[in-house]
């Protein structure tokens, strides 16, 4: 583009058609893909903000935050309900009571049960069947290692000083309140807010991580041994909605994951219950060095 005026005109038109598709979301796909459109949309202001003056910047950047509030407060409808709960073994009761699953979509504002919800010091994997719709809740010093199902979406919020791997996640995580923290996610869309000091290896496939409210960030691709056979796809091209500068964001870096923790998380195995010595001295190496 040769103008500001250009640009205003190509943009609003594209705000138009954002706000017109949203008004027609009726589920989980509807909303990822107006995100993915939010998201383009970003990238084009990024792309011409030499012709654009610092407080336009700033209202620009306000109404891309205005529109992912809106895509993000409409509820969807559930494709189905189903409630079980899982079978856990020896351990802490206050724990295990915590570990279950209800059906529902992670995206809605209908009430659901995290699949984990309010633990700590503890090993959490696939023992049994699974939500389609991944929800973690209020973790703290957690193990969380699931490779062997596939989810339609993913949410995960208030994790302190967690190791977590997701290696098949079909459409959007959203995780927010993430600290000190190793996340390890293969998905379509991966969304983090108000998070600080994580370590991120995500294959991403629509291409573009976002992060908004983040701070001390470094992000990796997703670690080939982990994989679930599909295509490792583009990390490093990150959004940070916080960022409308034309120098790269001072909020993320990339950095290499750990050569040992891949392997190590490669051969981690166990039951779903509380952390067990070798368990905690594999937490403790890896979560030290992120303080």
């Amino acid at each position: 583009m040769s103008s500001a005026t250009e640009f205003y005109s190509e943009f609003n038109k594209k705000r138009r058609a954002i706000e017109e598709k949203i008004e027609k979301v009726n589920n989980a796909d509807d909303k990822r893909m107006c995100l993915e459109d939010i998201s383009q949309l970003s990238a084009l202001c990024k792309s011409n903000l030499h012709l654009l003056p610092h407080y336009d910047q700033k209202l620009y950047n306000e109404q891309l935050q205005k529109l992912t509030e809106k895509v993000e407060s409409k509820t969807v409808k559930n494709r189905s309900k189903f409630a079980f709960k899982k079978k856990v073994g020896s351990g802490n009761a206050k724990n295990a009571k915590n570990v279950e699953t209800t059906g529902g979509n992670a995206l809605s504002n209908e009430t659901t049960k995290p699949a984990f919800l309010n633990l700590e010091d503890w090993y959490c994997s696939e023992n049994g069947e699974m939500a389609p719709n991944l929800n973690m809740s209020s973790l703290k010093r957690c193990l969380v290692k699931l490779t062997n199902s596939s989810y339609s979406t993913a949410r995960m919020d208030g994790l302190r000083d967690c190791i977590v791997i997701v290696s098949d996640i079909e459409g959007p995580i959203h995780l927010t309140d993430i600290h000190n923290c190793f996340i390890l996610i293969s998905c379509h869309q991966f969304r983090m807010h108000k998070s600080q000091n994580v370590h991120v290896a995500v294959s991403c496939r629509s291409k573009r991580p976002i992060i908004e409210g983040c701070s001390q960030l470094t992000f990796a691709s997703f670690p080939e041994s982990l994989k679930k056979g599909e295509e490792l796809y583009e990390w490093d091209d990150v959004d940070d909605f916080d960022w409308l500068k034309t120098t790269p964001s001072e909020n993320w870096a990339r950095k290499q994951t750990p050569a040992n923790l891949i392997s190590n998380l490669s051969s981690l195995d166990g039951q779903l219950g509380p952390l067990t010595s070798g368990q905690k001295q594999l937490l403790n190496l890896y979560i030290n060095t992120r303080n």
